[in-house]
């Protein structure tokens, strides 16, 4: 959960870097991200100098 200023979180390929995408993180975004999209991609939400303050919420999911 994004909660603050707007940001860009940052999408690359893990194999293939030179395939990208950006999602745009409006406040109070909420991002489900599937085991897939972590073992096939790299993320990332980029600094901004001019960006105002932001807090991120993770919460995981642990299965034994």
């Amino acid at each position: 959960m994004s909660l603050g200023a707007p940001r860009v979180l940052a999408f690359r390929r893990s194999l293939r870097r030179d395939e990208r995408s950006d999602m745009a993180l409006a406040p109070g975004s909420l991002l489900i991200m599937r085991a897939s999209v972590q073992e096939g991609w790299q993320h990332a939400v980029l600094a901004v100098e001019a960006a105002g303050p932001r807090i991120s919420l993770t919460f995981r999911f642990l299965s034994h």
